[in-house]
């Protein structure tokens, strides 16, 4: 038979145990937290400074290839590999050859600062506001 005073003793052992273990997971969910809030907290911001934009600049491989209205509906062939098409006021990639198509998938884009990427082309679409600058520029 196990001595009471031994019971005891581990029984006090395991609860110190578990309290640390407890207070270690209470940091962490605090620590989560407050990570989440601030991620919030910046998303929050650049929705509210970033404005609609007017302008799309397309580059290809870091070269200017053009500026585009998104008052105006259009398709932009942009050299034979992706179709840059302009509705409504929003421009989304309808057409890729690249592998994946992965900046087919984003969707489109209407707020300066935001932006299709498309690696494999070298294509980079970025939306620009009133006064021609993206959203990280103002």
């Amino acid at each position: 038979m196990i001595p009471a005073a031994r019971c005891t003793r581990r029984a006090v052992e395991r609860m110190t145990d578990m309290k640390g273990f407890l207070r270690a997971r209470k940091n962490d969910i605090i620590l989560i937290g407050v990570l989440v809030l601030v991620t919030l907290a910046l998303f929050a911001a650049f929705s509210l400074f970033s404005g609609e934009g007017e302008r799309v600049r397309v580059t290809v491989n870091g070269e200017y290839f053009g500026e585009y209205s998104l008052k105006t509906d259009r398709e932009i062939d942009i050299l034979g590999g992706n179709t840059l098409t302009i509705s409504g006021g929003r421009a989304f990639m309808s057409q890729a050859d690249c592998p994946h198509r992965i900046c087919m998938l984003r969707g489109a884009v209407s707020r300066s600062g935001q932006s299709i990427i498309c690696l494999p082309n070298g294509v980079v679409v970025t939306v620009l506001g009133p006064d021609g600058a993206d959203a990280v520029a103002n």
